[in-house]
C-alpha cells in the first residue's frame, strides 16, 4: 500500500490510483479507496478513451458494496458505466463483474442493461481457464435470482457453489460461507424452515472457523425468519437476541434486517404499538441503504403495522408505495407479497378480498412459491380457507397447506373441507388418506402400525396413556420389551403417515395431532354431544355430520377395545338423530324427518322412538297406508324379540284407524 501511495503521488497517470483503490477495498478501507478511484477516473476522462476507465468504475462499485452503509452513491457510478462489454481480465479482479451484478440487483434491478451484464457473469461460469471467477460469479447470480423472486433458477447455482466448496476440500472459506448463506435463504423461501436453520448453523460454524464474521448477522437473521415462518416465535426470539449481540450498526443491510425481523415477531404477537418503533427504524435504515427489496419490505411491513394500529390512511399509503415499487421492478415475489397484504387488509373490510386472493395465488402457483418475507402461518391459512371457499386455485392451495403444514383456521377446527395432511375415516369403514391420496402400504400392509393407529382412535385419540396401549397390544411382553416395541411401532406409524408431527408423544401419553390430523370421530363427537344438547355451530352442521355417518365404528373388528367406542358413538348417533328430528318436525319438514327416522331404525331396529316418530310423520303427510305398514312392522319386530307393544304405539294405531276407518 505504501509503495502504491508513493507511485500514485509520483505518476500523473490513473493506473497507480486505480490499483491503490483496489488494494484499499481488499484491506477493508473502502472510503479511502473511493477517494483514489474518483481521482483516477477524473484523470482517465481527461485523457480520453482507455480500457482502464471501465475497470475504475467497476472497482468503485465494488468499494461501495464493501462499504455497507449506503448504496445511494452507486447511481453516479452506474451513469459512468458505458455500454455492456467484458472488462480487460488483465486489470480487473475476479469479483468485478459479479460485484456489478450484485450492485445492480440491490440498487437498480430495473436497469436497462442488467440483462446484458448478467449474461457476461453467466459466461464467467463457462470459462475453464479462470476458475477463480467461478465462485464470485455463482454467488452473484444466486443472489440475483433470489432477490428477483426466481427461486427455481437458484437451485443449480447452489449446486455449483457446493461443487466448488467440495473441490476445495471442504475447508472453511468465504465461498463456503456464501454457499450456506444462499442455501439458507433459498430454503427459507422454499418453505423448509428446519433446513434453513440447519444451513444457518453450519454457515456460522464455517464462518467462525474461517474467521469471517461479516455474514453472521445475515445467517442468524434468516434462521430467525425461518422460525417465524414456522410459527415458532420463541426460537425466533432466541436468534434475534444472538443477532442483536453481534450487530454492526454501520452495516445497514444488517440493521434493516434486524428491525424488520422484530416487526415480524411483534406482528405475530399482535403487539402493534411495539412493532411501530421497529417499523419506523427499519424504514429509515432501508431508505438510507437504498436497496430496493428492503425498501419494499419496509413499506410493506409499515402498512401492516399501521393497519393493526387502526391507521387506515397510513396503511393504504404505505401499501400503495410498496405496490408501485413491486410493479416498477416487475418482481413476482414482491407482487405476490403485495397481493397477500391487500388480502390481509380486505379481511378487515379494507378493499376487495377476492381480486387480491386471485392475484396472489395465481403468482404463487406460477412460481410454486412456498414462502416469503413476513410469512404468517395463521394468516396464510386463513387466506387459504377463503380461497378454497371461493374455488380459487384449489390445487395450489391444497399443496400449500400440505407442504407448509398450515393449521386449520379458526372455525374449521374439525371441518372435512380443509385439506388436512392426514384424514382418517372409521365410521362404517377404515380409510386412511395422506395428502389427498392413499398411503404407500407396499406389498404387505404394515399390520402393527395400523393396529396402533386404530387403538389410539378407539381410546379417543387424545392423551392416551402408553401403559394402556401396551396393555391392549402386548399384554404378555416384559415391560422393557413392550416399551421398545411401542417405540419402534410408533416410528413406523409416523413414517406411514408421512408426517413426524402427526402423532405426539409426551408426559407418558400418545395423541393424534389435531393440527394435522382430521378424524371423523372427532368431528362426529363435536356435532353430536353425548347429552344430546345443542351442538356447537348450526343445525346444518349436525345434519351434515349425521349424513356422513356411514355405519358403526371400525366394523371390521370385534376387538374389545373397539366395541366400547362403537357403542358410545352409536348412542351419540341416536341422540343426534332425535335432536335433528325434533328440529325438522318443528319446521314442518315431515318428509325429511321420516327419512331421518328410517336411518334411526336401520341403526337401532329395537328403538321404539324412531318407529313412533316415523309413523307420526307419515300421518302428518296423510300417508295412512304407509303408517299402518310401519306400525305392523314394528309390532312384528317387538314380538319376535319378546318385547311388549308400547302404549304410544297403541295410541298411534288408534289415530290410524280414526283417520282411515
Amino acid at each position: 500500500l505504501e509503495r502504491l501511495r508513493v507511485r500514485a503521488r509520483e505518476l500523473p497517470g490513473p493506473g497507480a490510483g486505480y490499483w491503490l483503490g483496489v488494494c484499499l477495498t481488499a484491506c477493508g478501507r473502502p472510503d479511502e479507496a473511493l477517494d483514489h478511484l474518483e481521482r483516477a477516473h477524473a484523470v482517465v476522462c481527461a485523457e480520453g478513451a482507455s480500457p482502464l476507465r471501465q475497470a475504475i468504475v467497476l472497482a468503485a462499485i465494488e468499494a461501495i458494496l464493501h462499504h455497507g452503509r449506503s448504496l445511494l452513491p452507486l447511481d453516479d457510478w452506474f451513469d459512468r458505466l458505458g455500454p455492456v462489454a467484458s472488462p480487460d481480465p488483465a486489470i480487473t479482479g475476479p469479483g468485478a463483474l459479479p460485484g456489478l451484478l450484485l450492485a445492480l440487483t440491490f440498487r437498480r434491478p430495473d436497469h436497462s442493461d442488467l440483462a446484458g451484464w448478467r449474461e457476461l457473469v453467466e459466461a464467467l461460469l463457462e470459462r475453464p481457464d479462470r476458475s477463480a471467477v467461478h465462485a464470485p460469479a455463482a454467488h452473484a447470480l444466486l443472489v440475483h435470482h433470489l432477490w428477483a423472486g426466481e427461486t427455481r433458477q437458484a437451485l443449480p447455482l447452489i449446486e455449483r457453489l457446493s461443487a466448488l466448496v467440495e473441490r476445495g476440500g471442504g475447508a472453511p472459506s468465504l465461498t463456503a460461507v456464501f454457499l450456506h448463506v444462499g442455501r439458507a435463504v433459498h430454503e427459507f423461501l422454499d418453505g423448509r424452515p428446519a433446513d434453513c436453520i440447519a444451513s444457518a448453523r453450519t454457515g456460522l460454524s464455517i464462518a467462525d472457523a474461517a474467521g469471517i464474521p461479516a455474514w453472521n448477522s445475515h445467517l442468524r437473521g434468516f434462521a430467525a425468519a425461518a422460525a417465524l415462518s414456522a410459527g415458532d416465535d420463541v426460537r425466533a426470539e432466541g436468534w434475534l437476541r444472538e443477532m442483536a449481540e453481534g450487530l454492526d450498526h454501520g452495516r445497514r443491510f444488517d440493521t434493516a434486517l434486524y428491525h424488520m425481523l422484530q416487526v415480524w415477531l411483534l406482528l405475530d404477537r399482535e403487539e402493534g404499538a411495539r412493532a411501530l418503533g421497529h417499523a419506523e427504524h427499519g424504514l429509515r435504515e432501508a431508505q438510507a441503504l437504498g436497496a430496493t427489496v428492503p425498501q419494499f419490505v419496509a413499506c410493506y411491513q409499515m402498512a401492516l403495522v399501521c393497519h393493526e394500529e387502526g391507521n387506515g390512511e397510513a396503511a393504504r399509503e404505505q401499501l400503495r408505495a410498496a405496490g408501485e415499487l413491486a410493479i416498477r421492478l416487475d418482481n413476482p415475489m414482491l407482487r405476490f407479497m403485495h397481493a397477500i397484504a391487500r388480502a390481509r387488509l380486505a379481511l378487515d373490510g379494507e378493499g376487495e378480498l377476492e381480486p387480491a386472493l386471485r392475484e396472489a395465488l395465481a403468482i404463487g402457483r406460477g412460481r410454486d412459491y412456498l414462502g416469503c418475507w413476513c410469512w404468517q402461518p395463521r394468516l396464510v391459512a386463513r387466506l387459504c380457507g377463503e380461497a378454497l371457499r371461493r374455488g380459487i386455485e384449489p390445487e395450489y392451495v391444497r399443496s400449500l397447506v400440505w407442504r407448509r403444514l398450515l393449521p386449520a383456521p379458526d372455525g374449521l377446527g374439525e371441518s372435512s373441507s380443509w385439506p388436512w395432511p392426514v384424514r382418517i375415516h372409521t365410521l362404517g369403514r377404515f380409510e386412511l388418506s395422506i395428502r389427498g391420496g392413499p398411503p404407500s402400504l407396499g406389498r404387505k400392509p404394515p399390520h402393527m402400525p395400523l393396529t396402533l393407529l386404530r387403538v389410539l382412535i378407539a381410546l379417543g385419540g387424545r392423551d392416551v396413556p402408553r401403559e394402556r396401549v401396551i396393555e391392549l397390544l402386548w399384554p404378555d411382553s416384559e415391560p422393557e420389551v413392550a416399551a421398545k416395541t411401542l417405540s419402534v411401532t410408533l416410528g413406523r406409524l409416523r413414517r406411514l403417515l408421512e408426517l413426524e408431527q402427526a402423532v405426539v408423544a409426551n408426559d407418558g401419553n400418545l395423541a393424534l395431532n389435531p393440527s394435522f390430523v382430521w378424524l371423523d370421530v372427532w368431528a362426529f363427537e363435536r356435532a353430536c354431544p353425548a347429552n344430546g344438547s345443542e351442538p356447537e355451530g348450526s343445525s346444518g352442521m349436525l345434519a351434515a355430520t349425521l349424513a356422513e355417518y356411514r355405519g358403526p365404528f371400525l366394523p371390521d373388528t370385534e376387538a374389545p377395545w373397539a366395541i366400547v367406542m362403537r357403542e358410545r358413538l352409536a348412542q351419540r348417533f341416536s341422540l343426534g338423530l332425535r335432536r335433528h328430528g325434533q328440529t325438522l318436525e318443528a319446521q314442518g319438514l315431515w318428509r325429511d324427518a321420516a327419512a331421518l327416522y328410517r336411518r334411526g331404525i336401520d341403526s337401532a331396529p329395537l328403538d321404539e322412538h324412531f318407529h313412533e316418530r316415523l309413523i307420526h310423520c307419515l300421518l302428518e303427510q296423510r300417508r295412512h297406508g304407509e303408517a299402518l305398514e310401519a306400525l305392523m312392522r314394528c309390532e312384528r319386530l317387538l314380538t319376535a324379540h319378546g318385547l311388549p307393544v308400547t302404549p304410544e304405539l297403541n295410541e298411534l294405531r288408534n289415530r290410524i284407524h280414526t283417520a282411515n276407518p
